[in-house]
């Protein structure tokens, strides 16, 4: 929070502002909705989401970080 607040001085905002911050971007950017919730790091419980590659998801988390950046800007 120190580091939050040596940014930003308005009270109601958090660390967890954060992620709702790059949850609304990765909407926004029109990431597909397992991706964003790999980059967030919440699990969907579902079996499929651990097919592939670590370097499959990898790639994917980071396409839709850079489209969420871009659409930021």
């Amino acid at each position: 929070m120190k580091r939050v607040r040596a940014v930003v001085r308005d009270p109601k905002v958090t660390v967890h502002s954060l992620r709702h911050l790059m949850k609304d971007r990765l909407r926004f950017a029109g990431v597909p909705e397992g991706v964003q919730d790999s980059i967030l790091g919440h699990s969907s419980g579902r079996v499929a989401e651990a097919y592939g590659g670590p370097e499959a998801r990898l790639r994917l988390m980071r396409v839709g970080l850079l489209k969420a950046l871009e659409v930021a800007l």
